[in-house]
C-alpha cells in the first residue's frame, strides 16, 4: 500500500488468528467518588475500578468456531502489536444471505484481574 500525504496514526483494524476484525471500539471507564466539604461543594475526586469496555465485530477464518461462553476470556489485537483480554459479557451471531457470517462480542477488560494461574 502506498501512502501519500499526511501520516495517520493507524489504518483499519488488526486481524486475529481466528478471524478478520471489522470494527473494534474501546472505551476507558472508572468509578468516581466525590469528596465534599461541609457545604456540599466538591473538593476532591477519587477514581477507582479502572476498566476498558470493548465492542467488536468480526468474521471467522476457515472452519474455526467462536467460543461465546459468557464469562470466558477473549483476546483481541490492538495497535502496536498489543492485545487486550476481555471478559465476555455478550455475544451474537448474524447470518445474512450471500454474506459471510458475522459475530459481535462485548466485554470488559480489568487491568488488575488475573485471568490465568501461573506455573
Amino acid at each position: 500500500m502506498l501512502n501519500i500525504g499526511a501520516k495517520i496514526s493507524g489504518f483499519g483494524t488488526k486481524d486475529t488468528t481466528f478471524g478478520f476484525v471489522e470494527k473494534l471500539d474501546e472505551k476507558k471507564e472508572a468509578d468516581k467518588t466525590e469528596i465534599q466539604d461541609g457545604l456540599g461543594d466538591v473538593v476532591g475526586l477519587i477514581f477507582s475500578n479502572e476498566r476498558t469496555t470493548v465492542n467488536v465485530s468480526f468474521n471467522l477464518k476457515g472452519n474455526q468456531e467462536f467460543d461465546s461462553t459468557i464469562g470466558g476470556i477473549l483476546e483481541l489485537p490492538l495497535e502496536n502489536d498489543k492485545t487486550i483480554s476481555i471478559v465476555l459479557e455478550s455475544a451474537a451471531v448474524s447470518y445474512t444471505r450471500g454474506a459471510v457470517t458475522g459475530y459481535t462480542a462485548e466485554g470488559t477488560a480489568y487491568p488488575k484481574l488475573v485471568t490465568e494461574t501461573g506455573a
